[in-house]
C-alpha cells in the first residue's frame, strides 16, 4: 500500500505545471480492513490517517493502524 501511495504521489507531482508554485501534492491516509472489522471502523482509521498525513505537511503518507 505504501508503494501504491508513493506511486500516486509521484504521478500527481508529474502533472503539476512547472510554473505553479507551490507544486500540486497529495497527502494520503490508508488503512487495511482487518478480520472482524466493520467498514465504518476501516473508514474511521483511514480518515484519521489522512489527517495525520496532513498534519505532517505536504505530500505525506500515513497508515491507520488497528
Amino acid at each position: 500500500s505504501d508503494v501504491c501511495s508513493s506511486d500516486l504521489r509521484e504521478r500527481v507531482a508529474a502533472i503539476s505545471p512547472p510554473s505553479l508554485t507551490p507544486a500540486i501534492t497529495i497527502s494520503v491516509g490508508i488503512a487495511r480492513l482487518e478480520a472482524g472489522e466493520g467498514v465504518a471502523d476501516l473508514v474511521q482509521r483511514a480518515d484519521s490517517a489522512m489527517y495525520d498525513a496532513k498534519e505532517r505537511g505536504r505530500n505525506q503518507i500515513a497508515v491507520g493502524e488497528s
